[in-house]
């Protein structure tokens, strides 16, 4: 962006077809920043409910805004905060602010200095996964302490049943809803193809064959009349345009109709032309929502307790005997 561009405002610009995605992600990124708010002034030991936790949420909540806006002005993907940081507190015991402001620094220094980011980049992979298996897995013991918390009854432990099925479930397959799931070589060509949603339902033109991108078994689809060459009342397709007026026949060369074709014309991607902006726009809204697992948890318990009645506390006394 900033690099010798004479005009380097000029990618900057608003897509319409994206805004309802960003407002969904970011309803997703403020429901997961308040329960990383929550876990974290738990592994701190200060209080999680009150008119200071509220506050805190709401520094937060302001804070993912304000830096999400910056980092789009600079090109960058938004930001929201780490669950994994709370693992860090949990380990260490330190939840001093100055250790927060000096990783920032170390951050920073980082991202500008590539000597720096190299250092720590070249870390062993093990190493890494071994710190990051052993964050989450304090995230997710925190989680079961926060809910312990709380009296379990039949509605509550029905509402986190299903929440937690449905999350665990597109995080363990991810290609449920949406081909190719997270990646994988052939991920344009089966979200194109085939899915909950496919992508070439929201396609306005495709691409025609033959085309100079498409391969070989793609570029055989195009319905292709081969060269002839008529000698009295002979007919060859086999001799070639010299043979031909060598013999003084009445050469006609090959024609080649161009076919359109809906599929991917590549190994991974080229398959389609053109978008339908709007419904691209649902659909990719749509399947942000199915395909992330603590969207589409937190909407399934949201939506449960707004449906399901409170019960009344039962006395253990008044249950049946077995």
């Amino acid at each position: 962006l900033w690099d010798n561009d004479p005009n380097p405002l000029s990618y900057l610009g608003f897509a319409p077809e994206y805004l309802l995605p960003l407002i969904i992600g970011f309803f997703i990124s403020t429901a997961e920043s308040i329960g990383d708010i929550g876990l974290s002034c738990d592994a701190s030991e200060i209080p999680s409910e009150g008119d200071d936790f509220d506050s805190r949420v709401q520094g937060g909540l302001l804070a993912d805004g304000c830096n999400s806006f910056v980092a789009a002005i600079f090109t960058s993907p938004p930001n929201t905060t780490f669950s994994q940081n709370n693992g860090i507190i949990a380990l260490t015991r330190c939840a001093s602010r100055a250790a927060g402001f000096a990783c920032a620094g170390w951050l920073i220094l980082f991202g500008v200095i590539g000597k720096f980011g190299a250092i720590f980049a070249s870390a062993p992979i093990c190493v890494v996964g071994g710190l990051v298996l052993l964050c989450f897995s304090m995230v997710f013991v925190g989680g079961i302490k926060i809910l312990s918390s709380h009296p379990m009854t039949r509605r509550n432990s029905l509402i986190l049943t299903i929440a937690m099925a449905f999350g665990m479930g597109v995080a363990l397959e991810p290609q449920l809803f949406e081909g190719g799931g997270v990646g994988s070589y052939y991920s344009k060509n089966l979200a194109h193809n085939v899915g909950f949603w496919p992508k070439k339902d929201v396609c306005k033109s495709f691409y025609t064959v033959p085309h100079f991108l498409a391969t070989d078994s793609v570029n055989a689809r195009a319905v292709t009349t081969p060269a002839s060459c008529a000698v009295g009342n002979y007919t060859s397709k086999s001799i070639s345009e010299e043979d031909c007026a060598g013999l003084g026949g009445n050469y006609t060369a090959a024609v080649i109709t161009p076919v359109v074709v809906d599929s991917c014309i590549s190994s991974n991607g080229h398959c389609c032309t053109e978008y339908d902006e709007g419904r691209n726009m649902w659909r990719t809204s749509i399947l942000l929502i199915l395909k992330t697992p603590y969207c589409i948890g937190t909407l399934i318990a949201l939506g449960l307790n707004l449906m399901l009645p409170h019960e009344k506390e039962e006395d253990p006394k008044t249950l049946p005997s077995a």
